[in-house]
């Protein structure tokens, strides 16, 4: 990445929380002025604080849109979730905005600024990053008919890969929904993960236990139909087979499984058939067979987090000085000449 990364202490313990009010969050309440922090610096921040420049975008909750903070004049993402969210989906928002909260200090994981209520409805501000994965990689792959760099992608697993590891050693939980449209990258080449509304707290044993949450093209074997003789549960192994998918996007433009039409096909593709793989790529060695790894079938074999982070592929590019902003801002500048933005 640009720049130098701070470190970041695994084990380092979340906060002590409040006493339960309101609107559950933290287990403390959540009002019309919250209590922002921004680059170190403490605001009362009301919604009138802030300033709507334009929509970013739309989802199933709600909408996001790009603000600016009057007083310290930062731009930032704010997800403004309707009022009219039922129990389910304010259960995920929660769980989504508790995690990015106590993930304050990792540099792999979008910052969170503050929470307010404006009208009944919930403000979530966090760092402003400028696009997701998905689509920066169909930009490139399909209408620059380009491909991304080894190296850039080398970055990319890097951090990813942290920031996982980050979630399951401080945060015990696990993300459950790893996909190029979770993965976000800023205008300074900065790239984090987002989206955590279905992530699992994990149990003493380090294992969840919900079978079908999570997007099933990334979904694992073990998941899918789990073997007759594994034991109850899943690791944070499953969520490595869903990292090792979304390298193979990255690194072939293409979807790890062609669409389903029922669950059979589903079962046919990832618990019979062949695991993805890039061996008609031009990429290094170590580059494939460290997406292998990821992509093991047999959980019992495929490695964690510890064991990924020690692969030479992962040691190369954590150490390589690789400028992934000016890689970008070539991306973006070709895209706007080709009248493709």
């Amino acid at each position: 990445m640009a720049g130098a990364r701070p470190k970041f202490n695994f084990n380092a313990k979340p906060k002590e929380e409040e006493p339960k009010k309101e609107l559950e969050h933290n287990d403390h309440p959540i009002t019309s002025t919250g209590t922002f922090i921004i680059e170190e610096k403490k605001f009362e921040v009301k919604a009138t604080d802030l300033l709507q420049l334009k929509e970013r975008g739309r989802g199933a909750f709600g909408v996001v849109y790009e603000m600016q903070h009057r007083d310290s004049g930062t731009i930032m993402a704010v997800k403004r979730i309707r009022a009219t969210a039922d129990g389910n989906e304010r259960k995920y928002l929660m769980r989504d905005l508790n995690i990015i909260e106590k993930s304050k200090g990792c540099p792999y994981i979008v910052t969170f600024y503050g929470v307010l209520l404006k009208d009944g409805d919930l403000w979530i501000c966090m760092e402003l990053m400028d696009n997701s994965l998905d689509k920066v990689y169909k930009l490139v792959y399909h209408d620059m008919k380009k491909s991304f760099p080894e190296k850039i992608i080398g970055k990319m697993a890097v951090a990813i890969l942290k920031a996982l590891h980050f979630l399951v050693e401080v945060l015990h939980v696990m993300h459950r929904d790893v996909k190029p449209s979770n993965v976000l990258i800023s205008n300074e080449g900065q790239i984090k993960m987002c989206d955590f509304g279905i992530a699992g707290v994990t149990t003493d044993s380090n294992k969840c236990y919900t079978r079908g949450i999570g997007c099933k093209v990334y979904m694992p074997p073990e998941r899918v139909l789990p073997p007759p003789n594994q034991k109850k549960g899943y690791d944070s192994r499953s969520d490595v087979w869903s990292f090792g998918c979304t390298l193979f996007e990255l690194a072939t433009g293409k979807a790890p499984y062609p669409p389903w039409q029922t669950v059979f096909d589903q079962l046919k593709s990832v618990v019979e058939g062949p695991p993805p793989n890039i061996n008609d790529t031009d990429l290094s060695n170590e580059c494939k067979e460290f997406t292998h790894l990821c992509l093991e079938k047999d959980v019992n074999v495929r490695p964690n987090y510890v064991e990924l982070l020690k692969h030479q592929f992962i040691l190369t590019s954590d150490a390589e000085d690789t400028d992934v902003g000016t890689w970008y801002h070539s991306v973006r500048e070709e895209a706007k000449t080709l009248g493709l933005n």
